[in-house]
């Protein structure tokens, strides 16, 4: 529960200052493991042919971070349309 919450503290980028040093610090540690850099989406979205394919390249697993993972990928206008089984 508390990794799912973690997560979504760093997704939405919020501010966690201002909370006790114990949740700031599993926050930030959460940020360096699952944190994905932009270039690092492009390059492994580039090299792959399915967002399975995607997900392995970044080493990510666990619901939801596909869904993250085309939001971010929409967002950026990065070309998927060459992927397996899309249509």
């Amino acid at each position: 529960m508390q990794e799912t919450i973690l997560r979504r503290v760093v997704h939405l980028d919020l501010n966690v200052s201002h909370l006790p040093a114990t949740l700031h610090v599993a926050s930030e540690e959460s940020t360096e493991r699952i944190a994905i850099g932009d270039e690092e989406l492009k390059v492994a979205i580039s090299l792959s042919r399915s967002w399975a394919e995607v997900l392995r390249r970044l080493e990510r697993t666990g619901g939801g971070t596909q869904g993250v993972i085309k939001q971010r990928a929409e967002r950026l206008g990065l070309d998927v349309s060459y992927f397996l089984g899309q249509g």
